[in-house]
């Protein structure tokens, strides 16, 4: 367990909130029925949930749609949201052509209060602005987390100007790097065999 879920609000660094939603898409109960469609979105929060805590995160919360966890770098926190994006594709991969079952994540730094689990404030507020904002899987940071991070992860990213009066954002970065589920395929190897030996892939 990291030292830092154990102190106290006052002396709590400034963390990373890593917000993440998989919006409940309409067609992904018109297509697997309420049952299932339920049961793949909660199964898959799950998977995100673990892979978060695995990952460093202290989770705060997660229910059928969407989770929120804590980290203490930047780093840490982006590397842990290109994973959830490229895990949940794995997972959804089976019924992909059919409906677009994706993760939008939203990452801020700064101070939280409270005592563990029991965190508020504006960095976890606006860490849950940003996913509420994110579209299609896009990764949302915000321009604090943005200068916690190595030069080259910086390039990385773009700005992106917004004014959205309903979420109360202003500004964003997008994180660019693409997750491409499909470099995990299997590769299929025929061993051509010697003569008398069995064929092998």
């Amino acid at each position: 367990m990291l030292a830092f879920w154990k102190k106290s609000a006052r002396s709590s660094p400034p963390l990373v909130a890593l917000s993440a939603d998989v919006p409940p898409v309409h067609t992904l109960f018109l297509t697997l029925g309420e049952g299932k469609a339920r049961e793949v979105l909660q199964r898959g929060v799950q998977r995100l949930a673990h892979l978060a805590a695995a990952q460093g995160g202290m989770v705060m919360r997660a229910d059928s749609t969407s989770l929120l966890a804590l980290f203490e770098q930047a780093e840490a926190a982006l590397r842990c949201a290109r994973a959830l994006r490229r895990d949940l594709a794995l997972w959804v991969r089976p019924i992909a052509q059919e409906v677009d079952v994706h993760v939008d994540i939203g990452l801020s730094w700064g101070l939280v209060h409270g005592h563990p689990p029991d965190y508020e404030g504006p960095t976890l507020t606006q860490a849950q602005t940003l996913a509420a904002a994110a579209e299609g899987g896009q990764i949302l940071l915000d321009a604090a987390l943005v200068q916690q991070l190595p030069v080259a992860l910086r390039q990385s990213l773009q700005h992106v100007h917004r004014v959205d009066p309903e979420f109360g954002l202003t500004e964003a970065w997008l994180d660019l790097t693409a997750d491409d589920a499909r470099a995990t395929d299997p590769l299929w190897l025929h061993l051509q065999p010697a003569k008398g030996e069995p064929s092998r892939l």
